[in-house]
């Protein structure tokens, strides 16, 4: 059963200031629904409608007889998701396309792909789709979805260029989804100012369900993300020189000095038409986009000082320099030049792909190593005796623009990702220079070895990440205040200094085996050892005992929940949530989850199962019902990865474990925080259905000795029992302690049957 769509007036209050006066003629465009119901009837909004192919046609403006333009679309599925639009180049297209099909125009920017940028509530005329609008015509957006997506909330955000002319935004509009009517009706005229988010757009909901809705609204963007407008002075002034006696939709007025063969400025100083050649008044995208800070030079140095953990080879699949306006700056190959500049630059070695050429080819997010760059790497403290820290030859990236001198806001980075072992070839720290200036130290995210994400990483050299002053790192100590010279290649080859080979993936062996990251334990970011949380001891002496002796404060891009067994199920193993405490004890998201071996939802004819790892990313289940499930898999054991955009340092980490079939739910687990151990235990079975104490209550991991977030933690600390540790079988299969009954599906297995026969 649908939902009837509400009438909401339009009325004086809706109008900009200063402009309100009799309703504006509803200029309309052509229905695509007329045919197909007659006055008396009305569309019926569905609930949670599925399909491929959204089509939105604006039927009328707000007044304007000439252009009519949005400024964003959001859709959001079944699920809460928003749908994300992977190339909106080919998946959304207009009918007119934009202004660009008028004859006065060729390069506007405002085309329909900027519907589907994620840049909603602006004015920016780079942000928005604005085209002509023709009486007795339809003018139509076409979105393809890829695949059948049910849908459960559509955000149209209305033109808001300026008080003024957010007169071309739309006013009736329908939607059809697979060519059946979903929607008709009125969309909110836009304010034109950023001040008031909620008038700016228009939210059509096509589901009453709770927990769909708390999907949306944990993954909407917009409370959280409020500006504030400082260009309401602009647009006054603008509403001046139209002056109050006009109005949006009236003939346009003369100037007293509109001459014939004369054309005034424009406000900004340039001399622009007034009216095209079909009549239609010129309007002119404002090219101005706002820019992040940069630094001008004719040539940026990247100095590497460590890697993720190999002591032989450093390497990088991609790197994409940004300018002000966070555009890629093009590169050829004769501007890029490294030392040592490949592996072929050791004695021995010829012909390796691996050059440097290949982080310009455009291929970025891959395991093929052909696309990749890796060169050897020089330890500080390796190269010539008696040389300084600051004169020690190190692994220099440098681009050179030449005699052009260009903005450098950032880069794009996607590291080294052969595979998990030979991600830690990957770049650490590395120092930025703008010609011979130092900019600052960062930290690049190892990649994760495989693809099932872009792992791509921007830096942005206005935005260094915070260093602790108590943690000074070893490998970035000595940074030059200079950026170095590019060694000279005149001389003979480097020697291969004992190298392990470099396609073997594996390390030296003997004395030269790099430790695991369990013979290592836990590390801070700078390589040293980490701080230890006070010892385990009894409650009584104001301590907190765990079943791990865990770090203090770990600090990391990519936390790893290695889970290794379950309670007593041998086909799934499932959570329930994970959520992450900064150091204050407030909660914070991750940006992504990743299992190596999926969902349920991967299995065959579970492709509805919304037992997703996603879920994971969104913290404590609540009373949602939100939980992941995934196949059980002995080799390699499951895992789940989840990511952060920035070194995040973590106070607590607490645990949902599976609650319907709590046999289903994680028993073993170790944690991993950049491949380096910092926990191991076991996970609290949760309670059962009949169990009177509560499944979302969580476990708690600290790594902390805040006494506010111990103190508020402390009961949720599990160490389990000698009791909890042992399992009972007999005859009958394995009975839980719990419930004081056998486990289903625990019974002795029959042997199965084998055979060999001779011929």
């Amino acid at each position: 059963m649908g939902l009837e769509i509400p009438v909401r007036s339009f009325d004086d209050h809706d109008l900009p200031d200063g402009m309100a006066c009799d309703e504006p003629p509803n200029v309309m465009g052509s229905s695509l629904l007329a045919s197909q119901f007659s006055m008396m009837q009305s569309v019926v909004i569905p609930t949670l409608p599925s399909g491929r192919s959204l089509v939105f046609n604006c039927v009328s403006t707000w007044g304007d007889q000439n252009f009519v333009g949005l400024a964003g679309i959001e859709i959001f599925d079944g699920r809460g998701f928003p749908v994300v639009m992977k190339d909106p180049c080919r998946q959304v297209s207009a009918d007119p396309h934009s202004i660009n099909v008028l004859g006065e125009y060729e390069h506007d920017p405002r085309t329909p792909d900027k519907l589907f940028d994620q840049v909603n509530l602006t004015r920016d005329d780079l942000h928005v789709w604005l085209a002509p609008f023709s009486p007795g015509r339809a003018h139509t957006i076409t979105v393809d979805l890829e695949r059948k997506t049910e849908i459960c909330m559509i955000r149209v955000w209305n033109y808001n260029k300026s008080r003024l002319h957010s007169s071309r935004g739309v006013r009736d509009m329908e939607i059809l989804l697979d060519g059946l009517p979903i929607f008709t009706g009125e969309v909110r005229r836009a304010p034109g100012v950023l001040t008031a988010p909620e008038e700016a757009c228009e939210h059509i909901l096509f589901t009453q369900d709770e927990d769909v809705l708390e999907g949306v609204a944990e993954h909407d963007w917009l409370p959280a993300h409020l500006p504030v407008d400082s260009d309401e002075e602009e647009e006054d002034e603008e509403l001046n020189q139209v002056g109050g006696s006009s109005s949006s939709w009236g003939a346009r007025p003369p100037t007293a000095d509109l001459k014939a063969g004369r054309v005034p400025p424009s406000p900004r100083g340039e001399t622009t038409p007034r009216t095209g050649m079909d009549g239609r008044p010129m309007t002119r995208a404002n090219m101005e986009r706002q820019r992040a800070h940069g630094s001008v030079c004719s040539s940026v140095t990247i100095v590497i000082h460590s890697t993720w953990g190999d002591q032989f080879y450093v390497g990088l699949t991609a790197l994409e320099i940004l300018d002000g306006s966070l555009a890629p700056i093009p590169l050829r190959e004769d501007m890029v030049d490294a030392y040592p500049r490949d592996l072929n630059d050791l004695e021995g070695v010829e012909g390796d792909l691996r050059t440097l050429s290949n982080i310009l080819d455009g291929v970025c997010c891959t395991t093929d190593d052909k696309h990749m760059w890796l060169a050897p790497f020089l330890k500080v403290g390796a190269g010539k005796a008696g040389a300084s820290q600051d004169e020690a030859p190190r692994n220099i990236l440098r681009i050179d623009f030449g005699a052009e001198k260009r903005e450098v806001a950032g880069f794009n980075m996607w590291n080294y990702n052969k595979n998990i072992e030979d991600a830690c070839r990957g770049i650490r720290e590395f120092s930025v220079y703008c010609d011979d200036r130092f900019v600052a130290t960062f930290l690049c995210r190892k990649a994760p070895g495989h693809v099932h994400f872009d792992f791509k990483q921007v830096v942005l050299l206005d935005q260094p990440p915070c260093m602790d002053s108590n943690m000074p790192s070893r490998a970035t100590s000595g940074v030059p205040p200079m950026a170095p010279r590019m060694p000279s290649r005149s001389g003979s080859r480097r020697t291969s200094e004992q190298r392990p080979s470099s396609r073997s993936g594996r390390p030296p062996s003997g004395a030269e085996r790099r430790p695991s990251s369990r013979e290592r334990g836990a590390a801070r970011p700078d390589g040293g050892a980490i701080e230890r949380a006070p010892s385990v001891g009894p409650a009584s002496d104001g301590r907190v005992q765990q079943q791990y002796e865990t770090p203090l404060h770990p600090c990391g891009f990519t936390f790893k929940v290695m889970l290794t067994s379950t309670w007593n199920d041998a086909h799934y193993i499932g959570l329930d949530g994970v959520e992450f405490y900064d150091l204050a004890g407030k909660p914070l998201r991750p940006k992504r989850a990743h299992s190596n071996h999926g969902s349920v939802k991967n299995l065959p004819g579970m492709g509805a199962d919304v037992r997703t790892e996603d879920v994971l990313t969104k913290g404590a289940p609540g009373n949602s019902s939100r939980m992941w499930l995934g196949p059980l898999v002995r080799q390699p054991p499951n895992f789940v990865e989840l990511i952060f955009d920035e070194p995040t340092h973590v106070s607590c980490m607490r645990f949902w474990n599976y609650s319907r079939t709590p046999g289903r739910g994680a028993r073993d687990i170790d944690i991993y925080v950049d491949d380096l151990l910092i926990y191991q235990g076991i996970l609290r079975q949760a309670p059962s259905s009949s169990s009177t104490v509560s499944p979302q209550q969580g476990e708690s991991i600290l790594f902390t000795a805040q006494p506010e977030i111990v103190e508020r933690e402390r009961s949720l600390v599990y160490v389990p029992r000698q009791e909890d540790l042992l399992t009972f079988f007999d005859e009958s299969g394995r009975w839980d302690q719990q419930t004081g009954s056998y486990v289903p599906g625990t019974s002795p297995l029959e042997r199965p049957m084998t055979s060999v026969i001779a011929r």
